[in-house]
């Protein structure tokens, strides 16, 4: 030890940088950044000189680059290869940031359509304008369908990573809603522009009977039977299939009583 010169025990480095003394012990282990001076009884002295090359590793290893990619650089390379090496990682960088972008807008949008859906309250019958929207349909089946086979299906299919992050939800036939038969022969998952390689099924915009119901056979039952009430009174007819649209699901609660669908029927005056 040089006694002319200013050391930092392991605990003042730490406290220093704010890090945790294991941090730099480990940092020691595989090389990265090892203490100035090693006493015979094992206790590591740095100096203010290593402070800002322990910066530098902090600062990599905030962005995200592995230690040896550390190492490399840390060892190796020449200025110029430092100028290549920030522009690559500026570059991964942009496109994390990207990435949060848009896992922000599906967040805003979750965060947005759950607020919604426990403002509802089931079995209030709404009359509303909706816009047109884009689906991708299952093939209909005559014996019932299965959800999530669909679900999984679209997934392999669509070349997106999560559907977690667009509505879903089952199809009845008009002609099944209007003789009691609540078979869902279809499903159907929202379409979003980045999925790939399927055509999707418009929705039109219309005038629909909106009725929010506990995803429970008997709670839709009295929804669609309130729903079609609510038509015969205000002089409407039913003119399309219903849509059951997972409002509250398991993603958003682990208690069952909590699920929420809501049922849209488009309907019109009649003349």
């Amino acid at each position: 030890m040089d006694e002319t010169r200013a050391y930092l025990t392991i605990g003042q480095m730490a406290k220093l940088h704010y890090i945790n003394k294991k941090t730099l012990l480990w940092y020691d282990q595989i090389g990265l950044f090892s203490p100035e001076y090693t006493g015979e009884n094992g206790y590591r002295y740095y100096t203010y000189d290593q402070c800002r090359q322990l910066e530098h590793i902090l600062f990599l290893r905030q962005l995200g680059v592995g230690v040896e990619d550390i190492r490399r650089q840390k060892e190796s390379a020449r200025a110029a290869d430092t100028l290549a090496f920030l522009g690559e990682q500026r570059e991964k960088n942009q496109a994390h940031i990207r990435q949060l972008k848009e896992y922000d807008k599906v967040l805003r949008r979750k965060e947005a359509e759950l607020r919604e859906a426990l403002s509802r309250q089931p079995g209030v019958v709404e009359l509303r304008e909706l816009p047109e929207q884009k689906f991708i349909i299952s093939q209909p089946s005559s014996e019932g369908g299965k959800m999530w086979q669909f679900f999984s299906d679209t997934l392999a299919k669509v070349g997106v990573q999560h559907l977690y992050y667009y509505s879903f939800g089952a199809i009845l036939d008009r002609a099944d809603l209007l003789a009691g038969n609540l078979v869902r022969h279809r499903f159907f998952v929202e379409y979003r522009p980045e999925m790939k390689g399927v055509r999707p099924w418009v929705r039109p915009a219309g005038t629909y009977l909106l009725c929010c119901a506990r995803d429970e056979e008997e709670s839709l039952r009295e929804a669609y039977g309130d729903i079609l009430a609510y038509a015969g009174e205000h002089g409407l007819e039913v003119v399309g299939d219903a849509f059951e649209r997972q409002l509250v699901d398991q993603f958003s609660t682990s208690e069952r009583g909590e699920f929420l669908v809501e049922v849209g029927v488009p309907v019109r005056k009649m003349e």
